[in-house]
C-alpha cells in the first residue's frame, strides 16, 4: 500500500499541494481529476518519488519513497509520462524489454516477460514493427507493455478475477500513467481503460490522471478530484460523480446519468456563469 501523509509543496512562494492526505491501494483503480493548473502533475510526481514535498511523506509498504533505493523502487514502482519520444531506430520489442533495466543487464528471460506483456495489452503482432511507425494508440499500448515488463513478478500476470487474493500485494506493484489516454480517439481511449482495468483486477495499484470524467466513472474504483492545491473529493464514482461536484469543481453546468451501476455525465446545459 501507498500512503501519503500530511503533503504540502510550494513552487517559489506559491504553495500548490495542501495538507494531502491519502492511501493507495493494490487491486483498485484511481483516478486523479481536476482543471489544469490544480497541482494534479505534482501530486503525480510526488507520489512516484520523483518531486520531494516540503512537509509530509509518501510511504510504500511502510517505507519513505524518499529514503529507497532508486533500482529497488523501479522493482514495484513504473510510471508512464505524458509523453515517451523515443527518437532512436527500435523495434518494439526492444522497447518493452528496456523495462527490465532494473533488474541488470544479465538479467535472464528477457523475451519471456516481453511476450507477456505484449500479451495482456494485444501488441504481440507489433513486436517486429519500428515504434516510429506506430499509430499514436499502438505507441501508447507498447509504452504500457514497457511499465508491465519493469514490473513483472512470477506467478503469470494473465490470471484473472483474483484481485481477493492476500498474496497479490506482494506479487504486484504500482502502475502511475499521467494522463494516458491524451490525443486518443474514442475507441483507443475506451481500449486502454481496459486494459488498466484488467490490471487493477489482478492486483495492480493503477493511478491515472484523467480529464475525461466519463472514463473515470466506467472504470475506476475510486476518483479523486484536486482543486487549489486540495484534495476536495476522494470515494466511490457514484459518490464524487454528482451534479453540484462537477459543477463546483469544474465550473460548468454538467448532466449526470445512471449507466447500469456507473455513471456518465455531459455539459449540455452550456457553460456556468461564475
Amino acid at each position: 500500500m501507498i500512503q501519503a501523509h500530511n503533503l504540502t509543496y510550494y513552487y517559489n512562494s506559491n504553495r500548490i499541494l495542501n495538507n494531502i492526505d491519502l492511501d493507495l491501494h493494490p487491486g483498485q483503480l484511481v483516478s486523479l481529476l481536476g482543471r489544469n493548473g490544480e497541482g494534479k502533475s505534482t501530486l503525480f510526481k510526488i507520489l512516484t518519488g520523483d518531486y520531494r514535498a516540503q512537509n509530509g511523506e509518501v510511504l510504500y509498504n511502510g517505507v519513505n519513497v524518499l529514503g529507497m533505493n532508486r533500482k529497488e523502487l523501479a522493482r514495484i514502482r513504473s510510471v508512464l509520462p505524458q509523453d515517451s519520444t523515443i527518437n532512436f531506430p527500435l523495434r518494439v520489442f526492444e522497447i518493452i524489454e528496456m523495462g527490465r533495466a532494473p533488474y541488470g543487464k544479465n538479467h535472464s528471460n528477457l523475451t519471456h516477460y516481453a511476450n507477456r506483456s505484449m500479451e495482456l495489452t494485444d501488441i504481440k503482432h507489433l513486436r517486429n514493427r519500428f515504434y516510429s511507425d506506430l499509430s499514436g494508440g499502438e505507441k501508447q499500448r507498447v509504452q504500457i507493455a514497457r511499465a508491465l515488463c519493469q514490473l513483472d513478478k512470477e506467478p503469470v500476470l494473465l490470471e484473472k478475477n483474483r484481485s481477493n487474493d492476500s498474496n497479490l500485494c506482494s506479487l504486484k506493484g504500482y502502475l502511475f500513467l499521467d494522463e494516458p489516454v491524451n490525443s486518443l480517439d474514442i475507441l483507443l481511449q475506451h481500449k486502454i481503460m481496459k486494459i488498466l482495468r484488467h490490471l487493477a483486477d489482478v492486483g495492480f495499484m493503477v493511478f491515472c490522471i484523467l480529464h475525461d470524467w466519463n472514463l473515470a466513472g466506467l472504470y475506476s474504483d475510486r476518483i479523486l478530484i484536486l482543486q487549489n492545491g486540495q484534495l476536495v473529493h476522494n470515494g466511490l464514482p457514484q459518490e464524487v460523480l454528482d451534479q453540484n461536484n462537477l459543477e463546483s469543481n469544474f465550473n460548468i453546468l454538467a448532466n449526470v446519468y445512471p449507466h447500469g451501476n456507473k455513471f456518465v455525465g455531459g455539459y449540455t446545459r452550456g457553460l456556468s456563469k461564475r
